[in-house]
């Protein structure tokens, strides 16, 4: 008897009502996975806000450092420890402090990035090789982040008050730049004196200012003494950043005096100049391969300088309103006719005397004429009435 076939429709229900079974019984197994890594994700879930939150809350809550301190660093390893710890024992918490390692070939780097370690407020910048302070200053303008900025030595103190004075001063009195007073140390005896002792040209400025009750200045408010109102350091002062950035200000890369554009071209920018009293900075002074050690023949950094800046002033269209603070700023470099230089030397004293006086002639005939006094680095009377007007 022939076999009863089930028709095609038949066997294809019955296929279909097996894999329904088959997926009947994996469905539990499914499920379970499912549940399991739900039950996974909401387990971390808090974790994951917690940790989410934790980091948007802290880059929005991050405080932009007030003050950049920029620190040059070559083969300084003797001081660094003091120098960097004077920084960082600041009563002002906000700033950063960017280390400029200029190609050391001491300990220097090991201690900075000692200090690196501990504090996060520190940034190492490493030079490809030795290029000198004024180049290290320049690339650490690259990297500062604060509304102001303060160029320090590498083997020099900050006192723990410091940024905290100038920056409530600069605060209070809306300056641009803010000026402050040191001590000077001179190894190797270590003698300490206010630095307005052994420089009369910072105790004339901080005297004259005082005493005619001058808060704030500019050169508009001082045209004929303005070059003689501060020293040319750049560590006593506290600059507005946007002096620096807008008007793309540098250091010149001379054998000496290589702040000097710079912070001359600052407070020419500034609007706004004032200083505090306190002496919150030890300046090491005398110190072998100190970034402000003083070359015994810099006659030709200080011709090339004063020729720079008087031509930038030309250029700013105002040279003839500072011309007569800025010769008496030259004349104060001119060196006496028996101080020891090589020929280089007395060929650019001799260019100095020509850019002050114009000839050799009229320099001695001003010689003989001026008072004793400004070979101390005072200033003549009648110069200090006139401007007190």
């Amino acid at each position: 008897m022939a076999k009863r076939k089930t028709p095609k429709t038949a066997q294809s229900n019955v296929i279909s009502e097996n894999k329904t079974d088959i997926t009947s019984a994996e469905q539990p197994t499914v499920h379970k996975k499912k549940s399991k890594m739900l039950y996974v994700f909401l387990l971390f879930l808090p974790v994951l806000i917690l940790i989410t939150g934790g980091i948007l809350f802290q880059r929005l809550t991050l405080k932009k450092p007030e003050i950049s301190v920029v620190m040059p660093v070559y083969n300084t390893a003797k001081y660094l420890p003091e120098s960097i710890s004077g920084v960082l024992a600041q009563t002002f918490r906000n700033f950063e402090l960017i280390l400029v390692n200029d190609g050391s070939t001491d300990k220097s780097l090991e201690i900075m990035q000692k200090f690196a370690k501990q504090d996060k407020r520190i940034k190492i910048i490493n030079m490809d090789k030795n290029s000198g302070a004024a180049a290290a200053r320049n690339e650490g303008i690259k990297h500062i982040t604060g509304e102001y900025t303060l160029f320090v030595d590498s083997d020099d103190f900050m006192f723990p008050t410091m940024l905290e004075k100038m920056l409530n001063r600069a605060q209070i009195f809306n300056l641009d730049i803010t000026m402050a007073l040191a001590w000077a140390v001179y190894t190797p005896t270590n003698a300490m004196l206010p630095l307005s002792t052994v420089d009369q040209k910072v105790s004339f400025a901080y005297k004259f200012l005082q005493k005619n009750n001058i808060d704030v200045f500019s050169y508009k408010r001082l045209p004929d003494i303005f070059f003689q109102t501060a020293r040319k350091y750049v560590w006593d002062k506290l600059i507005k950043t946007s002096i620096i950035k807008d008007n793309k200000l540098y250091f010149d890369n001379v054998a000496s005096h290589n702040d000097t554009y710079f912070i001359t071209m600052a407070m020419i920018h500034a609007k706004r100049i004032g200083y505090i009293t306190d002496r919150v900075y030890l300046y090491r002074a005398s110190r072998s391969g100190a970034v402000s050690e003083k070359n015994p023949d810099d006659m030709k950094s200080s011709y090339f300088t004063f020729v720079k800046i008087k031509q930038a002033m030309e250029n700013m269209g105002v040279y003839d309103e500072l011309s007569k603070s800025f010769m008496k700023w030259v004349g104060a470099f001119i060196p006496p006719d028996d101080w020891p230089l090589s020929a280089e030397g007395q060929i650019y004293r001799q260019k100095l005397i020509e850019l002050r006086y114009g000839d050799y002639a009229t320099y001695l005939k001003n010689i003989a004429q001026e008072p004793k006094k400004q070979d101390k680095g005072t200033e003549p009377d009648h110069i200090l009435n006139k401007s007190s007007n």
